[in-house]
């Protein structure tokens, strides 16, 4: 699990290395585009979107027929 922030802990003379913070911050904030479902891309011409509000802890969900339009892995940024 990928986790926002690096976290070091230095006791008894001896330090640690590890992650911290809410994962769910990774993935709310924007709008993400679906590059594939199990390995096979949408239907020409779909754009198929999820949004993820990690505050109420929902999840909305569309699928826009605008062809051409490009498909990516990384969120949408308005």
């Amino acid at each position: 699990m990928p986790y926002p922030e690096t976290v070091e802990i230095a006791t008894g003379g001896q330090t640690l290395d590890g992650c911290g913070g809410d994962p769910a911050v990774l993935l709310a904030g924007g709008e993400w585009v679906v590059e594939s479902i199990d390995g096979v891309p949408p239907a020409a011409g779909a754009l198929p979107t999820l949004l993820f509000d990690g505050a109420a802890g929902e999840v909305a969900a569309r699928a826009d027929a605008t062809a051409g339009a490009p498909a990516t892995a990384s969120p949408e940024r308005g």
